[in-house]
């Protein structure tokens, strides 16, 4: 998705990470982390190095 940002926009002015998920049950993911962890954590650190490497 970071990827397709920067091919799609010349800049982005602002970035809000907003995205969070609330799981009843304790899932891990096929790599082994938390679900819950996963997305209100680190989906936004890899969306936002992916966007910065784009645009360096």
């Amino acid at each position: 998705m970071g990827r397709e940002l920067c091919e799609r926009y010349s800049g982005i002015d602002l970035l809000i990470n907003n995205a969070a998920v609330y799981m009843p049950e304790r899932t891990l993911e096929e790599e082994g982390y938390d679900t819950t962890f996963t997305v209100n954590y680190l989906a936004h650190v890899l969306l936002t190095k992916t966007i910065e490497a784009g645009r360096s």
